[in-house]
């Protein structure tokens, strides 16, 4: 069974698209003010180009839990925590983004929790073990799976970090570095006006330096996901 279908794992609901009886899951998590449904579409993608995929996974698309009033009642807006997206734009102007790396955001440890049990859930539902998952997620998504990956007890077996940031560094560097070793994929846009690409660059290398495997791939745009990723994220899934 390849089709599209919705699922309650713990306390967020969810869109599974793939194999009903997978050997590896896939776990994405859309970005700040997006539907839930964002990233949908990239399951058939990655299926297209790397058929295995239909009948060896099952990508899973977790809704986050916080609706937002974006002024357009027709559309489903969501966050997994409440950022304050001025701060990046006057970060960027004033070139002070290294205060950007020293916050914990606040809502991201609810956030983490509440994904944490849904990736549990998943893992029962579908039989998958932990070691057996790919987190990776776009902008917010991505710096909300980065920080479980690092913190989950049983690892998963890779990451993709899409367009993230840098968040909380003392502590992400020294969960980093007691992390085993894990391949991670990670792109983000040299004209991103939002998460600056200078902080990609820095998150990266902390990552290296912990000992962790960065499939590192820049792009020339901005806050978004250009297909040259999508092929390469691809390549890296298979």
């Amino acid at each position: 069974m390849n089709g599209e279908r919705t699922d309650q794992l713990g306390q967020l609901k969810a869109t599974l698209v793939g194999s009903s009886s997978p050997k590896r899951g896939i776990l994405l998590c859309h970005g700040y003010g997006a539907p839930g449904t964002d990233l949908v579409p990239l399951a058939n993608a990655f299926m297209q180009a790397n058929p295995r995929l239909r009948d060896t996974a099952c990508f899973v698309f977790p809704e986050a839990p916080l609706k937002l009033d974006m002024g357009m009642p027709w559309m489903d807006s969501r966050a997994w925590w409440h950022i304050d997206v001025g701060r990046f734009e006057r970060a960027m102007r004033t070139g002070n983004v290294r205060a950007l790396t020293r916050d914990t955001p606040g809502g991201l440890d609810a956030a983490r929790g509440l994904l944490e049990e849904a990736l549990h859930e998943a893992s029962h539902k579908l039989g998958i073990p932990l070691s057996q998952w790919v987190l990776g997620g776009f902008s917010q998504g991505a710096m909300l799976t980065t920080d479980l990956a690092l913190r989950m007890q049983e690892g998963p077996s890779a990451l993709c970090a899409l367009s993230g940031t840098l968040v909380h560094e003392s502590i992400w560097k020294k969960l980093a570095a007691s992390r085993s070793a894990l391949p991670i994929f990670q792109s983000h846009g040299v004209a991103d006006p939002i998460l600056p690409f200078q902080v990609s660059e820095w998150l990266r290398d902390m990552l290296e330096e912990a000992g962790h495997t960065v499939d590192f791939h820049s792009f020339q745009g901005g806050h978004e996901i250009p297909m040259s990723v999508l092929r390469a994220m691809g390549k890296f899934l298979g």
